[in-house]
């Protein structure tokens, strides 16, 4: 079809119609997906919060000396936190996996079973490798807590102290090896079933197996996505192992206050309870986000002072960063080009250029790979260094295809990003001032619990004060749903609408003869995957302060003043702060 003529025109326009309201509605549902499960959330979590209160609230004295009953009420309150992260994020991730899985299938061997069976065989060998490489991960983040609470009960014995030292170093350049690899392997599996669709694919063309081109497209971009996801799904069932916690504690709060018969009137007894009811709610109310102090931390100093004598190192780090970021432009570029062959009347035979690009894909794929496993030299600096080289490089990579149209997508891609880093920063503020109401509000609560001598007779009055404060908590907390769920959407569905929007010009641009069909493809595409990086680049602010509260906290206990670092050992004279 010409895309001059008046049939493409009336062909592409219901098209970029129905594409452009399918992206607003994506938006719409992405947000009220959110603020529902987020609502579910706070109801479930505020019903479990009051009866497990009051079941605690009439046990008997004796129930707060057994060790085991404390440590279980201890650890409620963190796996009530647990639970609200399923229900909002996991069950929903879950779910998606599922029905992107069966909606790729459909739509993939609906197309063409031929090509189908293949990419479904790379994209199952693609799942279950990120699946491994994630269970070795965690079980090194196992190893590595577990050598942190050695070190901290072998502070006396300085040889036992730096054997483990030297364990906790592997254990992280092993963890950092894998994550390495599932970071290259991930820029890796969407060059190989490429590659293998345009030997295969092109095969099958040849031989009239397969009716369009784009069926290519169709079975890569939805299959390997799908069985990617349904490969992290293990990682997401993790945090699962809270549920029955949560049922076991909640049936023993009950099964033991059936056992009560008598009231016991031992005052230390009555006082031991009420201050583990005290403590209780210190640990639900929790804490504010520790602030910086202002001044310079030597431990930072220190640590950046290490880093510097590593620069060669961290060279070579931003060169693979580099060579990542780039990718997302190769791959789309390489995408263009093949498709752009079908558009030649004169050529018969595809599997020839097909073998051809399939070789390109294969060589540019495994240096990413090689690339993506050294750029998680550090896993945050390097998915930052990635996310902005990777949005350079798209903008860079397609000015010479048309200034125009690269300059009118690249402003409307910006302005999507304006908004989305100002409505993530808007839900932090709402999020933060919530936080801030409700731990004075809880305060407050502690302070009127503590002002009641004998809890034993005001058991109701108790009851009434937790649960108003239940309901303040939840007052305020649905007051954030809505700068939260704005912000889900605005980070996962409105690139949608805005891709949508910047395909529409492009048409505009193809019917007036000013771009080719693939050149608006190679454009879009590129600058929209390039910011799938804008959440990482958001989130690094928030990594930096984390790492400066880390420093400032052991500022507080150690002096680095006299710490002396030599090439082979390490030499340690601190004193600590008393």
């Amino acid at each position: 079809m010409n895309p001059q003529s008046t049939e493409y025109s009336a062909t592409i326009t219901p098209l970029l119609m129905y594409y452009c309201a399918m992206a607003l509605m994506l938006s719409m549902i992405a947000f009220f997906q959110y603020a529902c499960f987020n609502y579910v959330a706070l109801s479930v979590i505020r019903r479990l919060r009051r009866s497990f209160f009051r079941l605690m609230l009439h046990q008997s004295n004796e129930y707060f000396q057994i060790e085991e009953n404390q440590f279980a009420i201890n650890s409620f309150c963190s796996d009530l936190q647990a639970l609200s992260t399923i229900i909002i994020d996991i069950l929903p991730g879950i779910i998606i996996a599922i029905v992107q899985l069966v909606a790729a299938a459909v739509i993939s061997y609906l197309s063409t079973w031929r090509l189908s069976w293949l990419i479904s065989a790379l994209a199952i060998g693609c799942g279950i490798w990120v699946a491994i490489l994630q269970k070795f991960i965690q079980l090194e983040t196992i190893n590595e807590a577990k050598l942190t609470l050695k070190l901290s009960q072998s502070i006396d014995s300085q040889e036992k102290y730096q054997k483990l030292l030297k364990q906790q170093m592997n254990s992280g350049i092993r963890k950092g090896l894998l994550q390495g690899t599932l970071t290259g392997s991930l820029q890796f599996f969407p060059f190989l079933g490429w590659g293998a669709a345009a030997l295969y694919g092109n095969w099958l063309l040849g031989r009239d197996l397969m009716n369009l081109p784009s069926y290519i497209y169709v079975c890569v971009s939805t299959l390997i996505p799908a069985c990617v996801r349904i490969g992290q799904l293990p990682q997401l069932l993790i945090p699962l192992i809270v549920l029955p916690k949560i049922g076991k504690t909640m049936k023993t709060v009950k099964t033991e206050i059936s056992k009560i018969s008598t009231k016991d009137n031992d005052v230390d007894a009555k006082q031991r309870k009420k201050e583990f009811l005290i403590s209780f709610l210190k640990t639900e109310i929790g804490v504010l986000p520790e602030e910086l102090n202002g001044y310079p931390s030597p431990t930072f100093k220190q640590v950046h002072k290490d880093a510097s004598s590593h620069w060669f190192l961290y060279f070579v780090g931003f060169l693979c960063c580099g060579m990542v970021g780039v990718s997302m432009c190769a791959l789309t570029k390489l995408n263009g080009n093949m498709f752009e062959f079908y558009n030649k009347t004169n050529i018969r035979t595809f599997f020839g250029r097909g073998a051809r690009i399939s070789v390109d894909y294969l060589i540019v794929g495994v240096t990413t790979f090689i690339c993506g496993i050294i750029a998680a030299f550090d896993n945050h600096l390097g998915a930052f260094i990635i996310a902005i080289l990777g949005i350079i490089c798209a903008i860079l990579s397609n000015v010479h295809k048309s200034l125009t149209f690269t300059f009118l997508t690249s402003v409307a891609f910006t302005l999507q990003v304006v908004a989305q880093i100002f409505v993530i920063r808007f839900a932090e503020i709402c999020t933060e001032n919530a936080n801030e109401v409700l731990h004075q509000k809880g305060l407050e609560i502690v302070s009127t619990f503590e002002a009641i001598e004998d809890i034993s007779n005001r058991l109701d009055d108790i009851q009434k004060l937790y649960n108003s404060y239940l309901t303040f908590t939840f007052r305020k907390q649905y007051s954030t749903i809505f700068s939260k769920a704005l912000r889900f959407s605005f980070i996962f569905a409105v690139p949608q609408v805005t891709q949508a929007i910047s395909y529409a010009m492009g048409s505009y641009m193809v019917i007036n003869k000013i771009l080719t069909p693939v050149s608006v493809y190679k454009i879009v595409q590129t600058i929209y995957n390039a910011l799938g990086g804008v959440a990482i680049i958001a989130q690094y602010p928030q990594d930096v302060q984390a790492s400066r509260l880390a420093a400032q906290k052991i500022d507080e206990n150690l002096e680095l003043s006299n710490i002396m670092i030599h090439k082979k050992n390490v030499s340690v004279s601190a004193t600590a702060d008393n």
